[in-house]
């Protein structure tokens, strides 16, 4: 059976550790919960039409994610979880980060399921909020 999609949390979860890179790791239940609840945001609210996570010249500009988006991002994550007040602009840093790597992932098995199959997702459940895009 194939497991479903991530769906947003409700509570609070507090990292009490987070590594030298600014990855959450302790404890181990809400690390892993703080990585999948990234996923299901970048998912669920930036638009698969979205080319690049960080423009790297001016022209790449409107293909990328803004930073407002960005922060949007961290603030809502942070909505759900508390993490050290001195780790947290690396562990901002490395969740941005994880979150490009997600996005891209995400696309590349929209592509790969989809498009090199020559089939058209149906728009409902998992991609509901892509339809428009």
């Amino acid at each position: 059976m194939k497991r479903g999609p991530t769906k947003k949390l409700e509570g609070r979860y507090i990292i009490i550790e987070v590594a030298p890179d600014g990855e959450p790791i302790a404890p181990e239940a809400a690390a892993k919960k703080y990585i999948r609840q990234s996923g299901c945001l970048v998912r669920d609210h930036i638009p698969i039409s979205i080319r690049l996570w960080k423009a790297y010249n001016p022209s790449e500009q409107r293909n990328a994610v803004p930073e407002r988006e960005k922060e949007w991002h961290w603030n809502e994550l942070k909505k759900n979880f508390t993490v050290p007040a001195e780790s947290e602009e690396s562990a901002k840093h490395w969740t941005l980060s994880k979150m490009a790597e997600q996005l891209q992932t995400f696309k590349k098995n929209l592509t790969k399921n989809y498009i090199k199959k020559g089939k058209t997702p149906e728009f409902t459940r998992d991609f509901a909020k892509q339809k428009d895009h």
